[in-house]
């Protein structure tokens, strides 16, 4: 990202969100009023601050590269490629105090000749949605190219197969004992990475292959594009790419397919169902209660973590409505079709604001027919210091008059 590039990021924070937060007003009228106020700063900015972005991607060729695919990280003189790291490495690095985090030793290890990174997988939903798919723009460029173009795994993983891959069983029972987990939320739980690219390449043009990366070695040259999208920052206006490629490509095979005729046009995405070891996963406490008031507009209630990608997708653009917690879950929305007949998102968020990360998922959907309304709804339930993101959250039963009436406005 260029000066330039981060300059307006940190404008576009200041405008569209930092002065205009969404407080938790005692009536509907004064929502209204707040919501409103920081939408046009948020246009504001985006008309202003977005006209140059076009010009800010470049593509950084990098000498005689190590590539861990233990850690997957990639390393040039010793020093990791920052530009290619995603939250989940640059915790590794951040926490590797002690120096046991090094660069591989390159003797015996293979030698390719020159790649281009696509993308560096983040096994976590969000984050790999936001930042995982942040390499890919190079491939919905008009021209073409020779280079191998690759996709960097970690090691022991099975890219040929929507099961964990060998290495990596013994981890997921760990974690399904801790958290008392189904077995369907185990097998699903880091499928979609996979499934994830196996649609891209399906929707892609044959002649522009991506290959898996998921063993050490040594680059002669490697070409590293910049990101659209960082967890924190906004998104440039290529990120959407890929899932739009992904939506019309599902789209196109399931629009004269009766399977989904009958979808209901009323969703609510559940976290009752979230895989975490700790047994804590930003749960709402009293999600129950949101059920019940849901049930009384017939809504259909959707547990994303045991229905494969392509069937979320589908619900999503067949839907109408959909209603979430502010969750990864959300980011889903990235793949509407350009025939998508979703028209609201419900966000129950803090009350303090919506991230910005949120706010870019807005901005690229700006091109479709789908609006976004907030209610600051849920509050912590704990005052450990910790931001809203890891910790239990409570939803505010004061606000189902306003919950049923969007809903009912909506539809």
């Amino acid at each position: 990202m260029t000066r330039a590039s981060k300059a307006r990021a940190v404008l576009r924070s200041i405008l569209s969100s930092s002065l205009i937060p969404i407080r938790d007003q005692p009536n509907h009228t004064g929502n209204n009023v707040f919501l409103s106020s920081r939408i046009f700063c948020h246009s504001f900015s985006e008309s202003f601050l977005h006209r140059a972005d076009s010009s800010d991607l470049t593509i950084t060729a990098y000498r005689d590269v190590i590539y861990d695919a233990q850690n997957g990280i990639f390393w040039v003189n010793g020093e990791p490629i920052l530009d290619l790291t995603t939250t989940f490495s640059r915790s590794l690095l951040e926490g590797n105090r002690g120096g046991k985090l090094r660069q591989p030793n390159e003797a015996d290890l293979p030698v390719l000749e020159e790649i281009e990174v696509n993308s560096v997988i983040c096994p976590h939903y969000g984050h790999f949605l936001i930042e995982s798919t942040g390499w890919l723009w190079p491939l919905f460029l008009s021209e073409d190219s020779n280079i191998p173009r690759v996709i960097a795994t970690r090691a022991n993983r099975n890219v040929d197969t929507e099961k964990p891959g060998n290495g990596q069983l013994a981890a997921y029972l760990k974690e399904l004992r801790s958290a008392k987990t189904s077995l369907a939320t185990l097998f699903y739980s880091n499928s979609y990475i996979y499934e994830f690219y196996k649609l891209l390449k399906a929707s892609l043009p044959s002649s522009r292959p991506l290959q898996y990366l998921s063993n050490s070695c040594k680059i002669k040259k490697l070409y590293a594009p910049s990101s659209t999208s960082t967890f924190g920052s906004w998104p440039h206006s290529l990120h959407r790419k890929a899932f739009l490629s992904i939506g019309n490509y599902l789209q196109k095979g399931f629009d004269r397919s009766d399977r989904f005729d009958s979808t209901p046009k009323l969703v609510y995405l559940s976290r009752q169902s979230i895989l975490s070891a700790s047994g804590k996963a930003r749960k709402i406490v009293n999600e129950d209660h949101i059920l019940e008031i849901l049930k009384q507009v017939d809504a259909f209630i959707v547990h994303p973590e045991i229905l494969s990608l392509a069937d979320q997708i589908r619900i999503i653009n067949h839907a109408k409505v959909v209603v979430s917690t502010e969750s990864s879950a959300l980011h889903t929305l990235l793949f509407a079709a350009s025939s998508t007949s979703l028209q609201h998102e419900i966000i129950l968020c803090s009350k303090e604001r919506s991230t910005i990360t949120f706010q870019g998922v807005d901005w690229l959907l700006r091109e479709t027919s789908i609006q976004s309304h907030y209610i600051p709804a849920l509050h912590p339930i704990e005052d450990s210091g910790r931001p809203l993101n890891f910790v239990d959250q409570r939803y505010n039963e004061d606000h189902d008059h306003q919950l049923i009436q969007l809903i009912k406005e909506a539809m």
